[in-house]
């Protein structure tokens, strides 16, 4: 966002910017994958593998921009300061027996 363009108008007066800007953070995609698969041992026993991906594409999600916003004079003004908001790819496995 361009600083230069938002003027203060001063004490007491109204300015011309909308009160909503309008400004979204950028789409949340996430894909999550989950797999499991059973198998029976015998008559009594039967073991359980599950194995779950978060993640899987792993795409960026671009930082939200601070939650001062709308304060002209700080320095942030506009930028979005943490680079990736989300995580990068992650898995984990689970195998259980039962008996």
């Amino acid at each position: 966002m361009n600083a230069a363009a938002f003027t203060n108008p001063g004490l007491w007066t109204l300015g011309t910017a909308p009160r909503v800007l309008g400004l979204r953070a950028p789409w949340d995609l996430n894909e999550n994958i989950a797999l499991s698969k059973r198998f029976n041992i015998g008559e009594h026993v039967r073991a359980d593998l599950r194995m779950s991906y978060f993640n899987v594409l792993n795409r960026v999600v671009f930082g939200n921009f601070p939650g001062s916003l709308y304060l002209l004079t700080e320095p942030n003004f506009g930028k979005a300061l943490n680079s990736q908001g989300n995580t990068q790819r992650q898995g984990q496995a689970q195998f259980q027996i039962y008996f």
